[in-house]
């Protein structure tokens, strides 16, 4: 098969050979990038929490009470909860892992105020816990220690500065990559935060309108913190004993003081699918986004090989008629093909990576693997191939006498 004659026929149709050029080449920079996108929304779904997510429940809870009475109501509902027998430890807090609400603050190795925000480096999700929130979470502690009950503030005001935190792990390798990140200091907004300790995992859920930073879920700050009005008990069951237990706990909580509202009292595992729906669509989107593309991009190949092959019925003809078999047409089309996608695949893949890039700095995306855009090259290839194939095959079929009539 001689290259320099498809290339000199595809000179003759160049419009529609850049046509399917600039197709495809659009094709694989959005494809590529969705699919690794959809990917990481994909891998989150999969991901574990850090927790005792089988043995975890939570429930609302909210007085009917004098504001003065709430840190005494609250100290007497914790002691009910950690005196049940199939309960491990209770405490409460502001949120949990991969829930809608709750809070997050940037980091930085600087005063945001010295620096006018130029030295944040990413964001992290805030969790106010105490001493009991290890055991009931299930946390693994890696380095340093957790928080004492002298650690833990009950002001009434929160304060905005702590001697001691707990950070995840991805946390401290992102602000202290290579280093240990116990006994270092680094700034929440303008304050400064001391790190003492470290937990293997815990999830939280980013909220871009807030910060700007999207790649920031697993970016776990526990602060020692435990406010009166807080409404949000956690608490961790025996294994096989979460659903009496939930039922029993509710029991006890009303039985001790019934002026009270209890409300979504459900296991964790239902915040973690609830949390995550978000995930779950935006994986779906994007493969809509896939599949659709890649079907545009389909329909577009036919289109034109169709097109081109009705242009040169009086070529294949001649061709035929000077012995070219049917698998010599099919072979030239296909070669056509090949040569016109695999230009828009190169093409797509620059284009790839460069939009990869622009997503890094303007909304924090992770850096795309050079996996998928090769996998999302080989993609169009072979859709190339199978999109000409059916209107090359035609072209073949074609007995010589009728193409040259026809032409």
């Amino acid at each position: 098969m001689e290259i320099a004659n498809i290339i000199a026929a595809l000179h003759r149709n160049r419009f529609g050979a850049v046509m399917v050029v600039v197709q495809v080449a659009l094709t694989l920079a959005i494809v590529s990038n969705a699919m690794f996108m959809g990917s990481q929304h994909l891998r989150r779904l999969q991901e574990p929490s850090g927790l005792d997510e089988a043995n975890i429940f939570s429930m609302v809870n909210q007085w009917i009470i004098s504001p003065g009475e709430s840190r005494p109501t609250q100290d007497a509902d914790l002691r009910v909860l950690r005196n049940m027998p199939d309960v491990v430890d209770a405490y409460v807090t502001n949120t949990l892992p991969m829930s809608f609400t709750g809070e997050n603050t940037t980091i930085g190795l600087e005063p945001v105020g010295e620096t006018g925000g130029r030295a944040l480096l990413t964001a992290a999700n805030v969790f106010w816990v105490d001493e009991h929130a290890l055991r009931t979470l299930g946390l693994r502690l890696v380095a340093g220690r957790w928080f004492t009950s002298e650690d833990v503030s009950t002001s009434p005001n929160r304060p905005r500065v702590y001697p001691a935190v707990v950070i995840s792990r991805p946390l401290a390798e992102y602000i202290f990559p290579g280093g240990n990140a116990v006994g270092k200091r680094f700034y929440s907004g303008d304050f400064p935060m001391t790190v003492i300790g470290v937990v293997e995992k815990m999830t939280g859920s980013p909220t871009r309108a807030l910060t700007g930073f999207y790649n920031f879920y697993d970016h776990a700050l526990l602060i020692p913190y435990r406010r009166a009005a807080l409404q949000l008990y956690v608490v961790r069951a025996k294994p096989g004993r979460l659903d009496a237990t939930m039922q029993e706990a509710e029991r006890q909580l009303r039985a001790a003081n019934p002026s009270r509202v209890i409300s979504q009292v459900r296991p964790f595992i239902e915040d973690r699918r609830e949390g995550l729906r978000t995930n779950r669509s935006l994986a779906l989107l994007f493969s809509a986004v896939c599949f659709m593309l890649l079907a545009i991009t389909a329909l577009g190949i036919v289109g034109v090989t169709t097109f081109w092959i009705s242009q040169r019925g009086h070529q294949i003809g001649m061709r035929r008629a000077l012995g070219a078999r049917r698998h010599h047409i099919l072979l030239y089309y296909q070669t056509e093909n090949l040569l016109v996608v695999g230009l828009g695949a190169a093409i797509g893949a620059a284009l790839a990576v460069g939009l990869n890039i622009w997503l890094m700095k303007a909304y924090e995306t992770a850096r795309m693997d050079w996996r998928y855009v090769v996998s999302g090259a080989l993609l169009v290839l072979a859709l190339g191939q199978l999109a000409a194939f059916w209107p090359a095959r035609r072209a073949a079929s074609i007995p010589p006498a009728l193409a040259t009539r026809a032409g």
